[in-house]
């Protein structure tokens, strides 16, 4: 309800309204990737540069940095990161069990959207390789903390998942699982597809395609419980700022 000046404005929107944005978003990266590799393998370098469409190329690649799919990833995993810390909130009020296991994933989640912009797991993949010696599956040794940290994090989590609402549950382990087949499982292939056929063969470009397809329909089953979760408990989630509690401190 607005105030006497009117300055309260209030936007519904509805959770299958945004997970149809979302689901449109990836299925569009989705086929803008494998069409943009499709125009690198038929055309070549040369036929890019006649056409002018490297530029173009580069903006879809889903394995490439600083273009759309990987600012598409980042902002949806930050939105996964905010929707998490609203049910944080609202496990706040009624002193949850499991308030802590909220807070520590949106936490993650922002993590993850830092990493996504800022690729910081690859900071660690030339000194963990050259410590450990690793090669082929572990071609990206940055798997293997990712591995060790998905297990902890697994059986830590294990009660929490299992308590929740039976579709939220299912949801949280499909997402996951689709998520992780991604971001680890591929890229342990794609380790030893770049080792043997190189980062330009079409078969390391094909698993790229499939590992960033499976990550962003990971995080969009997870959008979509995450919402339906919180849908279950609030009708509105109100978004404030007040100038007068700045001015009160």
């Amino acid at each position: 309800m607005p105030d006497k000046e009117g300055r309260v404005i209030k936007r519904v929107i509805s959770t299958g309204r945004v997970t149809l944005v979302f689901f449109c978003l990836v299925m569009f990266f989705m086929l803008a990737g494998t069409t943009s590799a499709y125009l690198r393998f038929a055309l070549g370098d040369d036929g890019l540069h006649h056409y002018h469409l490297r530029t173009i190329i580069e903006q879809f690649d889903l394995d490439g940095e600083n273009n759309l799919p990987n600012y598409y990833q980042s902002v949806s995993m930050l939105f996964c990161a905010w929707l998490l810390l609203v049910i944080s909130d609202m496990k706040k009020k009624i002193k949850d069990r499991y308030l802590g296991h909220w807070r520590f994933l949106a936490v993650v989640f922002l993590f993850l959207s830092m990493d996504e912009s800022a690729q910081l797991h690859e900071m660690i993949i030339e000194p963990l390789r050259d410590a450990l010696h690793t090669s082929g599956a572990f071609y990206f040794a940055w798997v293997i903390p990712g591995l060790i940290f998905v297990t902890i994090m697994g059986l830590a989590y294990l009660p929490f998942v299992w308590k929740l609402p039976s579709r939220t549950k299912w949801l949280f382990i499909l997402a996951g699982m689709i998520y992780l087949n991604g971001a680890l499982g591929l890229e342990m292939v794609g380790g030893y597809l770049m080792k043997i056929y190189g980062k330009d063969s079409s078969q390391y470009v094909i698993e790229t395609i499939a590992e960033e397809s499976l990550e962003m329909l990971g995080i969009l089953i997870f959008i979509n419980a995450l919402m339906g979760y919180l849908n279950g408990f609030v009708e509105y989630v109100i978004i404030g700022f007040d100038e007068r509690i700045t001015a009160e401190k």
